[in-house]
């Protein structure tokens, strides 16, 4: 199985984020490379590559962010042993547009992030801007929304 295109499809020989792009890159090339996919993009890649959703979870490097493993598509491919959701009969299933667009290029920068700093000040100033919520009031509903909606 190729490991070049993941379990929902999407071309992993192609992601900044995958190890494909970089593979035979000079540290000032793959510099180059982050410089030009940051104006392109908006994003810079990883320092660590994503293994690709087709690696084993047993051979996922420890602390590795990406691919998720608790992945629904990634579960229901294996699953149902088939090499990624355009093999399947059932084919747009609801896993399957219920994650379209979850995992964009976004989603993977925020998820390389160590944490966040949010700062209303400037939105206030602008825009009149008031938090309809606390700070703990939003975690609190953000973790419900997550766990709920099984990315937790």
């Amino acid at each position: 199985m190729s490991k070049l295109t993941s379990k929902c499809g999407m071309d992993c020989g192609t992601c900044p984020w995958g190890p494909y792009p970089r593979q035979n890159m000079t540290a000032e090339e793959f510099g180059q490379y982050k410089k030009r996919a940051k104006e392109i993009l908006g994003y810079t890649p990883m320092k660590t590559p994503c293994p690709t959703c087709q690696t084993l979870d047993e051979e996922i490097p420890k602390g590795s962010k990406l691919p998720p493993r608790n992945c629904l598509v990634r579960q229901c491919v294996d699953k149902t042993g088939i090499e990624n959701c355009a093999y399947c009969s059932r084919f747009p299933c609801e896993q399957a547009k219920d994650t379209s667009g979850a995992w964009n290029r976004q989603k993977f920068e925020e998820l390389r992030q160590d944490g966040w700093v949010v700062d209303t000040q400037k939105a206030k100033e602008k825009l009149g801007f008031s938090p309809q919520y606390s700070l703990k009031e939003a975690i609190h509903e953000t973790i419900d929304w997550y766990t709920t909606n099984n990315w937790l």
